[in-house]
């Protein structure tokens, strides 16, 4: 297992700047009314040997560089520090939709007593009203975004540098 840390690129204050606000947001005492929700997805993909690997003398195993695609998902990871409460999604799928949804759910159904969860994402293609607003398919975007606060790590690959 390899260990990765956010090396800042040097003389960078944007860069600072965003990590001590995601740093303060740690930093809160728990409030059951503003939970903390840090939330990634990913995109996976399911590949298959397409020849059987085998054993050599020195008991290593071989497996060939070639493989079979056998389809892909995403991956939804809610995760609340402070209580040790998260929430796995698998889908067939990654959209601005399944986002939006993804969302809707984190309030009316794991936090519908919250005033206002506040959201530690690395996802900001857009943000979240944007995502809320231009998919009429939920119902309730402006409360959908009202009871969200978004912040986002800096990120090299962004253009934070």
């Amino acid at each position: 297992m390899s260990r990765y840390w956010a090396i800042p690129p040097e003389h960078s204050a944007r860069f600072v700047a965003k990590m001590e606000d995601v740093l303060e947001v740690y930093a809160r005492p728990y409030d059951p009314k503003r939970p903390v929700i840090c939330m990634d997805e990913k995109p996976m993909q399911f590949l298959g040997e397409s020849r059987p690997k085998f054993r050599c003398s020195d008991a290593s195993m071989v497996v060939d560089c070639e493989y079979v695609r056998n389809g892909t998902c995403s991956v939804f990871m809610f995760v609340e520090p402070l209580t040790g409460w998260m929430r796995p999604e698998t889908l067939r799928r990654r959209t601005m939709i399944d986002w939006a949804h993804q969302m809707k759910k984190l309030i009316d159904e794991d936090y519908p007593d919250a005033d206002k969860i506040v959201l530690v994402m690395t996802t900001s293609i857009l943000t979240p009203r944007h995502r809320f607003t231009r998919h009429s398919g939920l119902r309730r975007p402006a409360v959908c975004h009202r009871s969200l606060g978004s912040i986002t790590p800096p990120s090299m690959a962004a253009g934070w540098t």
